[in-house]
């Protein structure tokens, strides 16, 4: 048999109190009233008529809103229903958000990796470009830093052929202007 749901009118008939006062009580307390939207039209589940009841004797108490709020919180717990309608109960909700919260924990760890990833790609970025702005004010065969060397490793004769030869292939093209 289906879950029975009652419109605001329906739900105040049945508390015994005039349908404006219910409505209020379900706009000030929207969070302790379960309901669902059928099109354009909220109705309750048949508990609802009790916590209506319930409102009504804590404001005849002498109760203010957010005193009756408080009272609610702590009898009724906040209600909590899933898309098909269904009202969890404590323990369920208390299961539901647990796996929320372990899921976005997985997901913030996923995260925080795939920024560190990120932030070291970005630093391996900025090293290659400062490599290759370097490279193009050097000539390509003097790679190496030569000037960096002490006298005594650098064999002189071979250096300044290498030199040579890589300002002729550089500047030239394999082409000098003296021969």
């Amino acid at each position: 048999m289906p879950e029975q749901w009652l419109s605001i009118t329906e739900t105040a008939r049945l508390a015994g109190l005039p349908e404006l006062t219910a409505r209020r009580y379900a706009n000030d307390f929207d969070d302790y009233l379960p309901n669902r939207n059928f099109g354009r039209c909220k109705k309750y589940p048949p508990d609802a008529v009790q916590v209506l009841l319930r409102i009504e004797n804590l404001y005849r108490e002498g109760y203010d809103t957010n005193q009756i709020s408080d009272a609610l919180s702590r009898e009724l717990y906040t209600v909590i229903l899933t898309e098909d309608g269904r009202i969890l109960s404590t323990a369920e909700a208390l299961a539901v958000m647990s796996r929320v919260v372990a899921e976005h924990s997985r997901v913030l760890q996923k995260l925080a990796g795939i920024m560190e990833k990120m932030a070291a790609a970005i630093q391996e970025i900025a090293a290659n470009q400062e490599s290759i702005m370097n490279k193009e004010k050097t000539p390509a065969g003097c790679r190496e830093n030569w000037l960096a060397k002490k006298p005594e490793e650098i064999n002189t004769s071979k250096w300044l052929h290498k030199l040579v030869e890589s300002i002729k292939h550089t500047w030239g093209k394999g082409r000098t202007r003296y021969k």
